[in-house]
């Protein structure tokens, strides 16, 4: 139908006022004014204004004239979506919010209505949309995504079988179709639409009204969240990085699991034994045993000490892929033919790096195959990075990173750079897929989110364990210490009933397990109480080798605030990484002799040089990371031989390892706690060469610029 005259004048005056020309609270020209600059007569005017006071958008004040009202009082779905857009950016992240908050309203309710009303027709309905939406994203045809959304919904409505329910939700249908086409623009939102359109189904089809109810609430969370990253973020310039209560805003909050509960959960679930890639996976726990070796006597010993859990040190981050292969396989071989010796069931750990650098898949496919020899085939891979007390989180199956500035996803952080472990997903189905070499699809790992965690508890969450099979990849988001206390628990309690999981987890996931709370760190009264070494040096010894800037920093820091001797090691000299090869162990003596005369005065720094020497692979990289290791190993072990140091602190995963088993000659240990909250433990050497020598583990990218200088200044005597 042709627009009437007077609809093209109140159209045109809603231009001006959109445009900011005639702002909210001026007045309209006079009658005779605009039908002057519009050519119209002064009736056609009077019938412009009120069309635009039918829609509250203008308003007469008498005396004065026509007044311009606030948008926020316009009834015009038309005139709303026009204000917002020519508002910018910000005016449509506005209107777009508050269109969800009335979204989340009507539909959670409705899903839930629908679960118990629903046809097998509204099924096949709803099963279409969705597959229309796969076709249309996998095409980059972003209206067709925009339009299998909106059916999708619209659908679900109709289910109700309640005649108010859909026109409650047409009468959004210009705004929610404007929304929707510059969302679904997004692929990373239109993948997360997807994947919670087929939980809903899920749950439709089931006929569970709370499972329904979940399913719509979740998806409302995600859009909120998406909402947030990719629109109000980019209406503020795409921002990054980001404020940690923003990565969390809109999420339920954390469910509590009673000390109680866990309690007796872990005192009737398998063992956990944690196979460690480096040392630093011990910094959330205390007093558990450690072990640097998996020789059966070993082994056995640990089984002794009647913990929940223990750990065994690998070290393979420090090793190529098969020499890691092999020594997983030969350690997880060891500890379950002493739990078949007596008798126990004992649930396996991958311990990893929080962000995501490592043997993955490679360590949990040997787990699985010493299970599947022993005849337990695994069910699920879990796999939970997370380490909350360092700002490593993942929330909707996105992994965030703490760094000095703020939160950023981990592949836009120096990690994901690293020579031998880089990768380029921050989102955990795609960094499975990413490590899989494509083996393991994205769409085929199970998600466990945030809104399971804390609003579906540990029954929502063990259901979701129970279906898992054969193996499959199980991501699972965690934000707090309660939310891995919730998958702990359902972790075991789908144990308890038979369920075959293997772990690759971060330190966070371990404290959990073993019941364990986060504890205060230690005080400097106790840790030098740990001190009983006769004939020590009266200064202690501070062994870095990470590379990381933080670790830079954190050095520089302790080198400005604590008088330090100070020793450093020049990588580039070293053979592997093209240095002259003559005089080497020369050069190595030196730096322990050097070493030794600062002992005597005080506390000292062994360091690597900052500058990172590559190699042209990342296998040729790794080596020359452990061919710096071996030569502070070196120097550590000729100056231990001579005068033990007052304390130990190693910085740098692989440093900590080798410096652990190839200069101290720790067999055996316990962790007694940390120096920090959540971070830097501290290993009490129970046989050995180091029995009374404080052992300090400090991973190379925990901590604030002060964590070095603060935990030397509580382990040293001066």
């Amino acid at each position: 139908m042709s627009e009437s005259l007077a609809e093209s004048v109140a159209h045109a005056l809603l231009d001006d006022i959109v445009d900011g020309r005639l702002a909210a609270g001026s007045l309209l020209p006079s009658e005779a004014e605009l039908a002057t600059s519009h050519g119209v007569s002064r009736l056609t005017v009077r019938e412009a204004v009120r069309i635009l006071r039918a829609q509250h958008i203008v308003r007469i004040r008498r005396g004065r004239g026509t007044e311009v009202t606030p948008a926020r009082e316009w009834t015009s779905w038309e005139a709303v979506v026009r204000a917002s857009a020519a508002a910018g950016p910000h005016g449509t992240a506005d209107l777009a919010e508050r269109l969800l908050e009335a979204r989340r309203m009507i539909e959670v309710g409705a899903a839930r209505l629908a679960a118990g009303t629903r046809t097998e027709d509204d099924l096949d309905e709803l099963r279409d949309s969705l597959e229309r939406m796969r076709s249309a994203a996998a095409a980059g045809d972003v209206d067709g995504v925009a339009r299998a959304d909106l059916d999708f919904h619209d659908t679900i409505m109709r289910a109700t079988a309640n005649v108010f329910v859909p026109l409650l939700f047409d009468a959004f249908g210009p705004l929610l179709a404007e929304t929707r086409r510059q969302t679904s623009a997004v692929p990373e939102v239109q993948r997360h639409a997807i994947e919670m359109h087929a939980r809903i189904v899920e749950a439709l089809e089931s006929g569970d009204q709370e499972r329904a109810r979940l399913a719509m609430e979740e998806h409302m969370e995600q859009t909120e969240r998406d909402l947030r990253r990719h629109v109000l973020d980019a209406a503020d310039g795409g921002a990054r990085p980001v404020r940690e209560e923003d990565v969390l805003a809109g999420l339920p909050e954390p469910r509590v699991v009673a000390d109680e509960a866990l309690a007796a959960a872990v005192a009737g679930g398998p063992r956990l034994v944690v196979l460690d890639d480096d040392p630093t996976g011990t910094q959330t726990v205390a007093d558990l045993p450690v072990l640097t070796t998996w020789a059966l006597d070993d082994v056995r010993w640990a089984f002794d000490q009647g913990t929940s859990g223990f750990f065994v040190l690998t070290n393979t981050r420090s090793l190529g892929p098969a020499d890691a292969r092999t020594r997983t396989r030969e350690a997880a071989e060891a500890c379950l033919r002493v739990a078949r010796e007596r008798g126990e069931r004992v649930a396996i750990a991958s311990r990893s790096d929080s962000t995501l650098r490592g043997h993955f898949p490679l360590e949990t496919d040997e787990i699985a195959a010493a299970l599947a020899a022993a005849g337990e085939e695994p069910d699920a891979v879990l796999v939970c990075p997370a380490y909350v007390d360092a700002g490593r989180i993942t929330v909707d199956s996105v992994h965030w990173v703490r760094t000095h500035e703020g939160m950023v996803p981990v592949a836009e952080s120096e990690f994901a750079a690293d020579a031998t472990f880089g990768f380029a997903s921050s989102r955990l189905p795609e960094w499975v897929e990413e490590k899989t070499r494509g083996r393991v699809a994205r769409g085929d790992v199970e998600r466990i989110t945030l809104t399971d965690i804390r609003i579906g508890g540990v029954e929502l969450v063990e259901a979701r364990l129970a279906r898992v099979r054969g193996g499959r990849v199980v991501v699972v988001d965690a934000a707090d210490d309660e939310d891995l206390r919730v998958v702990s628990a359902a972790a075991l309690a789908a144990e308890a009933r038979g369920a075959r999981l293997v772990y690759r987890v971060g330190p966070s996931f371990v404290r959990s397990r073993t019941g364990q709370r986060a504890r205060p760190p230690l005080d400097r009264d106790r840790v030098r109480a740990l001190a009983s070494r006769e004939g020590a040096a009266p200064g202690g010894l501070v062994v870095v080798g990470s590379h990381t800037a933080l670790t830079t920093r954190q050095l520089d820091r302790l080198r400005r605030e604590r008088t330090v001797g100070q020793v450093a090691l020049d990588v580039a000299s070293l053979p592997a990484a093209g240095g002259d090869p003559r005089g080497a162990d020369a050069v190595l003596d030196a730096l322990a002799d050097e070493t030794l005369r600062l002992l005597e005065r005080g506390d000292v720094v062994l360091s690597t040089s900052r500058s990172v020497v590559r190699g042209r692979t990342g296998e040729e990289s790794l080596g020359i990371a452990r061919a710096v290791s071996a030569a502070l190993v070196r120097v550590v072990r000729t100056v231990v031989e001579r005068r033990v140091p007052a304390f130990v602190v190693a910085k740098g995963g692989i440093t900590s390892s080798d410096t652990a088993t190839e200069a101290l000659g720790i067999r055996r240990a316990w962790v007694r706690g940390t120096l920090l909250p959540g971070i830097v433990s501290v290993w009490e050497p129970v046989a050995g060469p180091a029995v009374g020598l404080p052992y300090v583990v400090f991973a190379g990218n925990v901590g604030d610029d002060e964590g070095l200088a603060t935990v030397v200044g509580k382990v040293s005597g001066s």
